[in-house]
């Protein structure tokens, strides 16, 4: 039995928020932080068990990198309250990690990269029931390998209503429902 739970927050400079910090902490990985002038380390955090960025085609190999990818968000944020990204929270079926991954970046291809958004996923198991995922997303998409204008639509009730039943629907078919 799975537990159906998407929910979505966003990360904001008004409130201190840094996207670098969140991706080295969610990836498990280091992350230098040039807004902030910053190193987040996080390779000790138990439970990373997959991470990957995930672009529309035609995107430039530097925003494939973690660390240049939200440096790259950050700097071209200009305003002191700016949204600077968005994340996903998705609760995962207790299966093997092969069934998880496909599940997760099938639903984040589909619903947020065809869409023009960049996506990095990791997936956190620490063995204790709660298997789940961390999908940040920019706000803005590309057009001629740049970042171009917010998609305003990825900000709506109706969007994370959509959200919402569509990952309903994947878990359903993954578990065979």
């Amino acid at each position: 039995m799975a537990i159906l739970f998407l929910e979505k927050q966003h990360f904001n400079r008004n409130r201190g928020d840094s996207v670098c910090a969140a991706a080295a902490y969610r990836s498990g990985e280091i992350v230098n932080d040039y807004y902030y002038g910053e190193t987040h380390n996080y390779t000790n955090k138990p439970g990373v068990c997959y991470t990957e960025i995930i672009t529309p085609p035609g995107t430039p190999e530097e925003y494939k990198n973690r660390e240049a990818l939200w440096n790259i968000v950050e700097h071209r944020e200009q305003r002191k309250d700016a949204r600077l990204a968005n994340e996903l929270r998705l609760a995962l079926p207790i299966q093997s990690l092969e069934k998880q991954i496909p599940l997760v970046t099938g639903f984040v291809t589909e619903n947020l990269v065809k869409l023009g958004a960049l996506a990095d996923v990791a997936i956190h198991d620490e063995g204790n029931g709660n298997p789940h995922s961390h999908v940040m997303f920019t706000g803005r998409t590309l057009t001629n390998g740049e970042f171009g204008n917010k998609n305003r639509d990825l900000d709506t009730k109706e969007f994370l209503m959509s959200l919402h039943e569509k990952w309903a629907i994947t878990l359903g078919k993954s578990l065979g429902n």
